[in-house]
Order: structure tokens, then sequence, then C-alpha cells
């Protein structure tokens, strides 16, 4: 195993690594095709089943133990073998570098069950067609491709729904990756929802462009979840079951019932300002006895009250509207905060878990100005965007 970098080895790969544009072309293209030969590989190993003879359940879990390969790694490489080995045309261009992967990708969206007939028997005039087209030109002759495709398909066929897919796996620092595609209608959709939910915070922004695509996916999310089954209403609590032990609540560690996984402190945090609590009398070694009665961490009427006042994200620079937010403790919940007026400010979803995740601190000043100061120092201040409040706040601090 490798502890240090050891320079000598790298001496040894020196005319390989300072090579020249051209160069650096050739072995681009002397790589893709060494990358057609395995998957080539990885077909005929699947073929086999010999993946198998270690206990292992799918080729796919196969790659993960003895490749280390990620699932979605793993499901890219599967499907690229689908491709090769189902057509010896386009297998045939790739190891002889005629096509390359972009172009292959390509050539994976047209391999859909309903085409791969047609495909079949037109395998070598597409390849040739798209042979000298770079990843772009390919693309477009792909989706042409796809559309004429569509039309000579028997018209007596039932009616084919679009195909949309998502594959996501879990990484070991517990961020999840993915993989989408989605057809012209659902492109669509997702592109309007996007520009829709992606915000900008002015002259403070710091966040690069694709950061707050990132953000905007979150909120999308978060709004679904918040009133996917009311009426517009954001009191809607998405059901989570999590399991935690009293002792904790300081700094609360949580197992999702549903997965058996931690959750982070910070969500599990978040989840205790406005969530419905069960009480669960449990047994020394765990068994459930008895379960309490559900109650509102914050009440319909009291959120009613605290968004005529905040008027949305109270979060500085942040204009998310009300059915964005959620009720935060300002003093937390789990250190014993009430759950009453002065306690409470809208935040939402996403500047909610940023306060839980790096520990903002949160305080009245003024006539409402909610001050915000970061463990550097840093403060921001907001101001209310509802009804002019009737009384004046007490100061509380988390």
């Amino acid at each position: 195993m490798c502890s240090i970098v050891d320079m000598e080895v790298l001496d040894r790969f020196a005319d390989q690594i300072l090579v020249t544009p051209t160069e650096l072309a050739a072995c681009w293209a002397e790589l893709e095709q060494q990358l057609a030969v395995f998957a080539l590989a990885v077909a005929h190993v699947e073929g086999g089943g010999a993946w198998a003879d270690d206990g292992s359940v799918t080729m796919r879990a196969w790659m993960r133990t003895h490749l280390r390969m990620s699932d979605i790694d793993a499901g890219v490489w599967l499907r690229r073998a689908g491709l090769l080995n189902r057509y010896d045309a386009f297998a045939e261009c790739a190891v002889t570098g005629a096509l390359s992967s972009s172009q292959l990708r390509e050539l994976e969206r047209c391999d859909r069950r309903k085409y791969r007939r047609l495909l079949g028997e037109l395998q070598e005039d597409l390849a040739a067609d798209i042979a000298d087209l770079d990843a772009a030109q390919t693309a477009l002759a792909c989706d042409l491709w796809r559309q004429r495709a569509g039309a000579l398909v028997d018209d007596d066929e039932p009616a084919v729904e679009p195909r949309r897919t998502l594959n996501t796996a879990v990484a070991g620092d517990g961020h999840l990756l993915g993989r989408f595609s989605l057809d012209p209608a659902g492109r669509f959709e997702f592109e309007t929802a996007i520009d829709n939910a992606v915000t900008w915070h002015g002259k403070q922004e710091t966040r690069t462009a694709e950061e707050r695509r990132g953000d905007a996916l979150f909120d999308i999310v978060a709004f679904f979840n918040l009133n996917h089954a009311g009426n517009g209403t954001p009191r809607h609590h998405p059901h989570l079951s999590m399991s935690m032990d009293i002792t904790t609540l300081d700094a609360p560690s949580a197992v999702n019932d549903q997965t058996g996984e931690l959750i982070d402190t910070g969500c599990a945090g978040t989840k205790l300002c406005d969530c419905i609590i069960h009480t669960i009398l449990r047994a020394p070694d765990g068994t459930p006895l008895s379960f309490g009665r559900a109650t509102y961490t914050v009440p319909r009427h009291l959120f009613k009250q605290v968004a005529a006042r905040d008027g949305g994200c109270r979060f500085p620079g942040c204009s998310r509207p009300v059915k964005f937010t959620e009720a935060h403790h300002i003093h937390w919940w789990e250190h014993h905060g009430t759950t009453d007026y002065p306690n409470l400010a809208l935040l939402c979803s996403r500047h909610h878990h940023l306060v839980h995740r790096i520990d903002l601190r949160l305080e009245w000043i003024n006539n409402w100005d909610l001050q915000i100061t970061w463990p550097d120092g840093t403060q921001r201040v907001s101001q209310p965007r509802g009804a002019p409040p009737t009384r004046r706040p007490q100061p509380r601090a988390a």
C-alpha cells in the first residue's frame, strides 16, 4: 500500500506524462480502444456467470467488491457491455477507434427495448453516419434517429410511456450521487423548476452557478415534502420516523427507522424544530412497549402568527416565501427552548439545515430584526417582511 508519494516512481512515467497535445490525443485514442475491449470483457464475464462463485448476488455487486467500483460506475460499464455485446458493428467500431466513448454513450440512448430489432438491422448504417461527427453532432444525429425509429415502430404496439430514469448511490461521506435521464417533456419541467427555484443573494452571493442549481434542487425537494399532500399550506409534515435517546438531545444523534442508517446531526436538529413527536417506551433490549400521543412541536395557529410577522425565510438575503419555510426555535428545542412566538423564526429548509449544521447564533434586535452570528463573528441582519409586529421581542439567543 502506498503511504507517501514516491517521486522516483513518477519519474519512471515522465515520458508518458510530459507529452505534446498530439501525443495526448493519441494516448486517449488508444485508451478508448482498451476501454471498449474492457467493456466486451465485462459482457463475457457477466454472461459466463462465474462472478457468482464467491457468493455475489449480481455482476454489479461483484464489480463493487472486486473492482472497487461505485454502484453508479458499475452500472455505466454494464450498460456499455450490453450495447457492444448486442451490436457487432458498434463493437468493431469501438475497438478500432472509429467510435468514441462519448458517441457510444449516445448510442446507448438508442438502445431501448422497443428499438432493438430496428437498431440491429440498421446498426452498420448508423455507425457509418456518426463515425466522423463530434460528440454534440452525434447527440443530434441519435436524437433524429430515435424520432425516425419511433415513426417506424408498429402502430399496433401499445403506447410506451416516456422513459425517465434515476440512479443513485450513497458515497462514503454520506453524499448522494446520481445520474438521471429525462425525455424532452421531463427536461422542460426540470429546467423550468430549477430556473424558478434558483436564487441569488446579491452582493453577498458566494456560491457558484453549479452550487446555486444544487441548492435549487434541494429547495424543490424540500418544498414537495412540505406541500405534496396539502392544499398549499406548509403545515404538512413529511413522514420521517427516526429514533433517538433522550440523553442525546443536546447534540441529537438519530437513526432513520426505515433504513437503520444514522441521520446527520444537523438534519436531526432541524427536524426536531418542527415535527410531530411520538414518545415510545422501550424495554431494556429495545423492544417497543407502548406509544405516547403525537404532538405538534409548532401548532398550526402559532405557525400562522409567526408567518404573518416574518413573511418568509428570515435568513439574510433569502427571498423564499412562507410556503417554503419551517419554524426554527431560536433557542433550540433540544436545548429546552420554548415553543412560543418570541422564540420562533421562519427559515427555508436549506437555511434551516445550515443554521443547525454550523451552529449559527440567532437573536432578536430592535423591532423584530433578526441578527445572525457566524462562528467567526460575522454578523448579518434581516427585517420582517410580514405585517407590522404588535409587540417588541425579548432578547433570545441560541
